[in-house]
């Protein structure tokens, strides 16, 4: 990792390390809000006998599929962004703007390349987001139970 650091910033200068911040901001601040707002919707559908003063939800399986369907709506919801920050990140040429960047994918690519690859983020998506929060909430239920 430090040589790693030493050649961006040999290369690129201090800012180097921050490259696709902007984009990266842009992506995570709307996904997150999807992420956590799917999984209350999702949960509260999915196990509406959980009770709605306690934080704790009455079924392993639906804090499971909720996490799972959190995870997929919020990378679905940014997907194309992901890409381009993906793309501004691994550049070596100058800095560009978002907004170059994925009107270059479109004229070379198509518009299909900024959904490349979301088939294998789907899958991971679900699994680990249901994983997540499973085990969250089960961490919750302990903690509660032991007082």
């Amino acid at each position: 990792p430090l040589n790693l650091i030493k050649e961006i910033v040999w290369k690129d200068g201090p800012k180097g390390m921050f490259r696709g911040l902007p984009i990266t901001f842009l992506r995570d601040t709307p996904s997150h809000g999807v992420y956590f707002w799917i999984y209350d919707y999702s949960q509260k559908s999915l196990d509406p006998k959980n009770n709605p003063s306690s934080y704790i939800p009455t079924s392993m399986i639906s804090s499971f599929i909720s996490g799972g369907l959190a995870g997929i709506v919020s990378w679905w919801s940014v997907y194309p962004l992901d890409v381009v920050k993906s793309r501004i990140q691994a550049c070596q040429a100058p800095q560009r703007g978002w907004r170059v960047v994925m009107a270059e994918c479109i004229r070379k690519e198509g518009w299909k390349s900024l959904f490349r690859g979301i088939e294998a983020t789907t899958v991971r998506a679900f699994i680990v987001n249901g994983t997540i929060f499973s085990v969250y909430e089960a961490v919750i239920y302990g903690l509660e139970a032991m007082q």
